[in-house]
């Protein structure tokens, strides 16, 4: 997956968000966070062995925000670690084997976190931002662990960005889907005559 695809993704979100969701406090923010995304995406800062980048920064604090609203903490940190856990195992086994990876890494990477995330975190609304957060602190233990054994990586870098924007966009359009057929569904059940629900 190229790099330019988070730039490309994340401003079909911001005009997605932007013109067609209704005026709430939520579309303001959403809109905003894409934008400091993109403004800080290639900035980063240098502690010790590590490259962190600001958007990533910026991202990862905002993930915990809508954990002020769950009421069960333990489901939805239960929900990140499994997405976290999943996001470096696979990084690092794509590192000691990368002879079963076929294909680009990033695309592949990113099928699976999709599916896993529809697979582990049930409540449908919940799912963009428990991946971002799993996907956060997934990338935080991984760069911990590629530092112990002398590989100094860059957290959060371009590619990991159009990672979490690929996604996002990916459970979006899959929500968009489900809803769509639950209403064409609905439509053809009303226009349905009445004799066909009589017994008979």
């Amino acid at each position: 997956m190229d790099v330019l695809y988070f730039y490309w993704f994340s401003w079909i979100w911001w005009v997605l968000l932007t013109f067609f969701m209704e005026k709430t406090r939520e579309r303001t923010y959403l809109s905003a966070l894409i934008l400091l995304l993109l403004i800080f995406s290639t900035t980063f800062i240098s502690f010790e062995i590590w490259k962190i980048n600001v958007a990533y920064l910026v991202l990862f604090i905002s993930s915990f925000i809508p954990y002020k609203k769950q009421t069960n903490y333990m489901i939805s940190w239960i929900y990140t670690l499994i997405i976290a856990l999943f996001y470096g195992g696979f990084y690092l086994f794509t590192l000691y084997d990368p002879v079963w990876i076929i294909g680009d890494y990033l695309w592949l990477l990113s099928a699976c976190m999709f599916l896993i995330t529809c697979v582990v975190v049930a409540p449908h609304r919940a799912r963009q931002w428990h991946f971002i957060n799993g996907a956060c602190v997934g990338e935080a233990l991984l760069s911990l662990v590629l530092g112990k054994i002398g590989i100094k990586p860059e957290v959060g870098d371009e590619a990991f960005l159009s990672l979490i924007a690929a996604v996002t966009l990916a459970l979006f359009l899959w929500e968009s889907m489900k809803k769509a057929f639950y209403y064409i569904s609905f439509v053809r059940l009303k226009e349905r005559p009445s004799s066909f629900f009589k017994k008979g």
